[in-house]
C-alpha cells in the first residue's frame, strides 16, 4: 500500500519506521517529534515534500534525484547533511538554516537568499543559474559554487579553510574571494590576472582556461600551479622558475 498526495507516492519501506521500539507514520508525526538517524526520501519522483516542518532530524536529510520545485515541509533542524541536489527548485526557501553539510546542486537556482546561513563543512550549489552568491554563509570548509552565471565572487563565503571552487562562470576578476585556502580552482573563467584572488593557497591554485595575460596576484605562498591554456611557454618557464626559486628561500629558511 502507498499513500498518495498531490501526485507522491510514499513507499510503505519510506513511510513507516520503528524508532525506540515503537511504529511511526512519517506521514503523521507527533509535534516536536525528533527523528534519530538519516530521514531518506531521494528518488521517489516527489513533487513535493510531506510536512515535516516540526520535526528535527539527529542525521542527514536527502531529498535528492526528485522533482521538487520547493522545500517547503523540510526538517525544523537537522544535525548532519542537508541533501536537495538534482530537482528542480527555483529558491531556496523553507531550507533548514543551520545544517553540517549543503548540497543544492544541480537545480534551477538565481539566488542562494532564504538558505541556510550556518553551514560548519561543505556548501555547494554548482551546476544552477546563480548570477550571484548573495545568500551564501560567511564561512565554511568547502565552498564550490561551479558551473553557474557568476560574474562575481561578491557576498559568497570570506573564510573558507580547505577548498574553494569558482570554476566555469563568467569571472573576469577575483573580488570577493577568500584570502587564504588549501585548494583555489578558478579554472574556464574569462581571468586576465589573478589580482583580489587569495594570497595564501597551501595546496593548489588552479587556474587552467582562461584569458591571462600574466600572473599578477598570485600567492606568495603555493605549492602547485595549473596554467595550461593561459600563457605562453615562455611565461609559464617564467612562473614555474619563480615558485623554485621560491622553494629553495623556504628550504633555506628550514635549514
Amino acid at each position: 500500500m502507498m499513500y498518495r498526495n498531490t501526485q507522491n507516492y510514499i513507499p510503505d519501506a519510506v513511510r513507516f519506521f520503528i524508532q525506540d521500539g515503537r511504529t511511526y507514520d512519517l506521514l503523521n508525526l507527533p509535534k516536536g517529534f525528533v527523528k534519530k538517524g538519516d530521514l531518506t526520501l531521494s528518488k521517489l519522483k516527489l513533487i513535493q515534500l510531506p510536512d515535516l516542518s516540526d520535526i528535527t532530524v539527529l542525521g542527514s536529510f536527502d531529498c535528492s534525484y526528485n522533482y521538487l520545485q520547493t522545500l517547503r515541509g523540510a526538517p525544523r533542524e537537522v544535525t548532519g547533511k542537508f541533501i536537495c541536489s538534482y530537482n528542480h527548485l527555483k529558491n531556496l526557501i523553507y531550507a533548514t538554516k543551520k545544517v553540517s553539510f549543503f548540497d543544492c546542486s544541480r537545480n534551477y537556482l538565481i539566488s542562494l537568499e532564504h538558505g541556510p546561513s550556518q553551514v560548519e563543512d561543505t556548501y555547494i550549489c554548482s551546476d544552477n543559474r546563480l548570477e550571484s552568491l548573495k545568500g551564501a554563509p560567511n564561512n565554511t570548509r568547502v565552498f564550490r559554487c561551479s558551473a553557474n552565471r557568476l560574474r562575481s565572487l561578491e557576498f559568497g563565503p570570506t573564510v573558507v579553510t580547505d577548498e574553494y571552487d569558482c570554476s566555469d562562470n563568467l569571472l573576469e576578476n577575483l573580488k570577493g574571494a577568500p584570502s587564504k585556502t588549501k585548494v583555489f580552482k578558478c579554472s574556464r573563467n574569462i581571468l586576465k590576472n589573478l589580482e583580489y584572488g587569495p594570497t595564501e593557497v597551501e595546496t593548489e591554485y588552479d587556474c587552467y582556461d582562461n584569458d591571462l595575460i600574466n600572473l599578477s596576484g598570485l600567492p606568495k605562498k603555493l605549492n602547485k600551479l595549473k596554467t595550461s591554456n593561459n600563457l605562453s611557454v615562455k611565461e609559464e618557464c617564467k612562473v614555474l622558475q619563480a615558485m623554485l626559486n621560491f622553494r629553495e628561500v623556504l628550504l633555506s629558511r628550514q635549514k
